[in-house]
This record gives structure tokens, sequence and C-alpha cells, in this order.
């Protein structure tokens, strides 16, 4: 069986203890098997559950239709059927790195826009190139529902289409191709002069990182 140590202050450890002996657990491993048990398996506390449960009947009370099997469950503590509730609530963080790269890729195609915007020299087809192909939402990695969480709340309404409310999804793999493009991206912006517009030659550089070095 494996073990592990942790370091507790003297106040938590005599919580801890005093909790142990109260609720009647042989020693404080076993409490501490059942917390971390709890933790790692995604189940609700005590009071997460009392919370919720109380929720339930309030929304019942206001005439909602609720899950009344889930209702008893939490109440009894019956934890084979927590899971037959959804309230739409993601149970994993979305990590920040991948909170960043979305932005990061987003404000790469705002950049693009406003530098093609900027530029006397025009080109019909990049001008559909600079276009934001959106997320694939079968990905896996939630970037499409974060990209509709951010267009929901206004924010990156300057890159197109997005000006439109649009949460675009791509319906192919993208990941791999925004990475490539910011590397570029970010390749041309290490200059100084992060505030100016791109070039033309600037922007089709970024574009063209879109395809694979082995593929062109």
């Amino acid at each position: 069986m494996g073990q592990l140590t942790i370091t507790l202050s003297d106040k938590l450890e005599k919580q801890v203890r005093d909790y142990a002996a109260q609720k009647g657990y042989d020693s404080i491993s076993d409490l501490v098997r059942e917390v971390l048990s709890r933790a790692t398996e995604g189940l609700p506390t005590y009071w997460e559950r009392t919370f919720l449960a109380h929720l339930m009947e309030i929304e019942r009370l206001q005439g909602a239709d609720i899950n009344e099997e889930l209702l008893d469950a939490l109440k009894g503590g019956y934890s084979k059927f927590y899971s037959h509730t959804d309230y739409g609530v993601s149970r994993d963080e979305m990590p920040e790195n991948e909170m960043e790269f979305v932005m990061q890729v987003l404000e790469m195609y705002a950049d693009l826009q406003y530098s093609y915007r900027e530029s006397t020299e025009k080109d019909d087809e990049i001008e559909q190139e600079i276009i934001f192909e959106g997320f694939d939402g079968n990905a896996g990695d939630n970037h499409l529902g974060f990209l509709q969480f951010l267009v929901k709340h206004g924010r990156y309404s300057y890159v197109q289409p997005l000006d439109k409310g649009h949460a675009i999804n791509s319906h192919s793999h993208v990941t791999s191709i925004y990475q490539r493009m910011l590397t570029e991206h970010k390749g041309i912006k290490r200059d100084g002069f992060n505030h100016r517009p791109l070039t033309l030659a600037e922007i089709k550089q970024v574009l063209n990182a879109r395809v694979h070095p082995d593929s062109r």
C-alpha cells in the first residue's frame, strides 16, 4: 500500500483529529482516504450536497421541474446516482495555457486583419485567407467552447467574422496550424515594433505557415 506524508498546521491537525474522533473513524488514515477518494472521484462534499438539495427545493417551490431522483440521492448520500444530473457545469477546469492559446490566436488574426486594412497593397486571395476559421468542435480540447464563451460576452468582436456574433466550428484540426502561424507571427513581432502593421509580405509569411514545412 502506498504512503503519503502531509504537513498540517497545529490548529488544522487538532481539527482533523477531533473530527475523526467525533465521526467515529478508526484512524486519521481512514478519514484522509475518504476525503481524497471523494476529491479525486469528483464527488460533492456534505455542504455541497446540502446546498444543491436546498437549491433544487427552492426551484421546485417556484414551479420548476426538477430531478426528484437526484434530489433524494443527494439527501440520502447515494453517490451512485449523483451522475444522473446535468446542470451544464464542466467537471474539469480548462487549463490556463489552453485559454491563453485561444486568445493568442485571436490576437494574431486581429493583427493580420488590421495590418491588411492598413496596407496600401491589396490581394483578394489574402483578404479571404485572413478571415478567422474558428476551432474544431470535435477536437476534445474545448477551444471552441472557450471561443463561444468569449463571443457571448462581447470579447474579440473586432476579429472577423466574430464581429457578427459567430463562434465558428472549423470542422477540421486547426491546432497545429495555429501553432505554426503563432510561431511565425511572434518571430516577426520580435523586432520590437509590436504596434506597427505587418507588411503584405509579412502577412503572407504568417499565412504560409499554415502548410506544414514537409508539404511546401
